[in-house]
């Protein structure tokens, strides 16, 4: 079985709703705190088959070095809301390790406790053909946004314009999202469908890990 890896932040992110969402799957996780000694940390990302990037309110430097593993060698990992803002930085243009260039919403439809929150419309990419559709409806928890990123990985937004969704091209499975399908899970189809292809990629890359020992 696979062992997915996920981000624990300083803050109260909900850790144990990301934990659940895994676990409907049928998969093992590790929890790696992200404020830790950071031989530590890359130490427990090199046991893993994937990575989630958690939610939250701000992120650390060493996410980028997790993420630079995870490139480095096909390692599946999935970006959620503050953790898709850290992937969006990391691919910005000049780039600067550790800064974070995102910017306040510019409407109200970002933050509301609700089933549903707004559409999201989706370019042709994994997670269109994930879903069977370019358009998506979400929930949403956040007051900061993606501005700056490659314009190769963007394949989301909503209707004001707000980057929505990352796919990373060629890599085995690299996806940043800005809502929240851990807290949908119960109730969403295609959130299930996204935790369950993170959880099979993982699976696939443990695998092909085993074979080529």
């Amino acid at each position: 079985m696979n062992l997915i890896g996920i981000i624990k932040r300083k803050e109260d992110n909900y850790l144990g709703i990301y934990v659940n969402a895994l676990k409907k799957f049928n998969t093992n996780v590790l929890i790696i705190e992200n404020y830790d000694d950071e031989q530590v940390i890359l130490n427990k990302v090199r046991c893993c088959s994937g990575i989630l990037f958690t939610g939250g309110t701000t992120w650390e430097l060493v996410d980028e070095k997790i993420l630079k593993y995870c490139l480095d060698n096909n390692v599946p990992f999935l970006g959620i809301c503050l953790g898709m803002q850290m992937i969006g930085d990391y691919f910005s243009i000049n780039h600067k390790p550790g800064v974070d260039k995102t910017i306040k919403t510019p409407t109200k439809i970002h933050y509301l406790k609700a089933t549903y929150a707004h559409e999201v419309i989706l370019k042709d990419g994994i997670l269109s053909r994930m879903f069977g559709m370019n358009r998506i409806l979400v929930n949403s928890y956040h007051n900061c946004c993606v501005n700056n990123t490659d314009d190769k990985i963007i394949k989301g937004y909503s209707a004001d314009g707000v980057i929505e969704a990352l796919e990373i091209p060629e890599h085995f499975f690299g996806i940043g999202v800005q809502w929240h399908p851990e807290k949908m899970i119960n109730y969403d189809e295609n959130s299930r469908k996204l935790i369950s292809s993170f959880v099979d990629a993982s699976d696939e890359y443990q695998y092909t890990k085993k074979k080529t020992r």
